[in-house]
């Protein structure tokens, strides 16, 4: 895999096959907001936030998108992890 890095949104969001939107939950309105109509319709975004519900990230692009909720903290919290 190759794992881009950059401090332009957009950019990133345009060029990505999986998108990991990986800020607290109170900032995804901002961060959708800017990458929203540079999103591919074919990404892959994967949300780890787990305070903001999947149908209101869907929403929030404005169009059908694919989105995966990661967990990574759940192992951890059963000790399994």
């Amino acid at each position: 895999f190759e794992i881009d890095i950059a401090s332009d949104n957009k950019r990133i969001a345009s060029e990505s096959d999986l998108l990991f939107l990986a800020v607290k939950p109170h900032v995804y309105p901002n961060v959708i907001e800017e990458i929203r109509k540079h999103v591919n319709e074919n990404t892959i975004i994967i949300t780890i936030a787990i305070g903001v519900g999947l149908k209101d990230i869907e929403l929030a692009f404005g169009q059908e998108t694919k989105i995966i909720r990661s967990m990574p903290n759940t192992p951890s919290m059963v000790g399994e992890g």
